[in-house]
């Protein structure tokens, strides 16, 4: 496609505008990208607002128009609590028509990328509440097979905090998972076999798939990489200097300690972490299932250490302010020497402050 039919397909639409194919009335748009656009409309035929998006026309040829149809009637059928509900999906009748699927709007959602730019602090019980739902549709959706029963091998690819929602509701919280459809129909070629180009967003991105190479601990890489942004309150390669940088650090430099960033993070908790970090995928869980149950009971350990930390503190009621002050401190400051410790064996392990890493990384005490 040359620039200028590039230019056409990349239509904008403003409030009130009807996108003819679907024939939707633009109430808003939501948000745009390398894959398209995204827009709050409403139906006359349903009479109800929905959400649409527009893939750009080169990511999916007029020639796998028959596949993406196909596509598009396996993602209908996703039902799931944890998954956003895909409503239908065709082409428009614009100048240059584009895929586009429409999905149920989540009144009240906030994407999780927005509170992690605000720098939200999440509890650590909250925290693994995020991955285990998220996990569980990853799980659902690595499990489906066809009519035949063969499994159909159903990879996210593209898992990142812009596709996960936080939607409230009377019971909570709920999470919710957006764009399957793009795991599904996005670069097949005409006989139904995915090519090896790549697929996905740089920051989340499993080492393989900067090789054309997606599988279901592909999905988990980049699940471990939101695990550890959420509990350090920055991406594990923070400190890239361009997407190569980023990439090589994925293939082959090993995350820094969580306990640089956050202090109090039990082991086995960032030990699971760094093992959804491994660079060779038969060293992370074997699945989405296998790694439901160590978060579960994750889940349950964590609980059991907040249940005690509350009967400590009702134990020391007795104490005087000062003393609670005092050990206050005292906890601060040895986890401050630990982080100050840690930091220090790794610069020294990348060439010292002014050697090839040339940053110097700051730990926080958290006072």
């Amino acid at each position: 496609m040359n620039d200028e039919a590039k230019s056409k397909s990349r239509v904008l639409y403003e409030p009130g505008d009807i996108i003819p194919g679907p024939d939707l009335h633009v109430v808003k748009r939501l948000g745009s990208g390398g894959q398209g656009e995204v827009y709050l409309a409403w139906s006359d035929y349903s009479q109800a607002r929905c959400v649409i998006k527009l893939l750009n026309s080169e990511l999916v040829g007029r020639e796998a128009e028959n596949l993406f149809r196909k596509e598009v009637r396996l993602m209908v059928q996703l039902v799931h609590p944890h998954i956003v509900r895909v409503l239908d999906g065709k082409w428009t009748r614009e100048e240059v028509p584009r895929p586009y699927y429409t999905m149920h709007e989540e009144p009240g959602a906030v994407p999780l990328v927005e509170l992690l730019n605000k720098r939200t602090p999440f509890g650590l019980a909250q925290i693994l509440e995020v991955i285990f739902e998220v996990n569980d549709a990853l799980d659902y959706v690595h499990s489906l097979t066809g009519p035949d029963g063969v499994p159909l091998g159903a990879i996210h690819r593209d898992l990142k905090p812009g596709n996960i929602l936080l939607v409230r509701s009377r019971g909570g919280t709920v999470v919710k998972l957006l764009d399957f459809g793009i795991a599904f129909a996005l670069k097949k070629t005409l006989d139904g076999e995915r090519d090896r180009l790549f697929h996905g967003t740089f920051a989340y991105a499993a080492p393989e798939q900067h090789e054309g190479i997606a599988l279901p601990q592909s999905d988990l890489y980049a699940l471990g990489v939101l695990f550890y942004e959420m509990l350090a309150g920055r991406h594990p390669y923070w400190d890239a200097k361009d997407v190569p940088d980023l990439v090589a650090c994925h293939r082959h430099i090993r995350p820094r300690p969580i306990s640089l960033y956050r202090a109090n993070v039990p082991d086995r908790v960032s030990e699971l972490v760094m093992r959804m970090l491994e660079k060779d995928p038969s060293k992370r869980p074997a699945s989405a299932y296998a790694l439901r149950a160590e978060l579960r009971a994750t889940m349950d350990f964590v609980a059991k250490l907040a249940r005690e930390e509350r009967e400590h503190s009702v134990s020391e009621h007795d104490t005087t302010e000062e003393m609670r002050v005092e050990k206050l401190l005292e906890r601060r400051r040895v986890e401050h020497d630990e982080c100050v410790t840690q930091t220090v064996a790794i610069i020294h392990e990348r060439g010292g402050v002014d050697g090839a890493a040339g940053v110097w990384y700051r730990t926080d005490p958290g006072f």
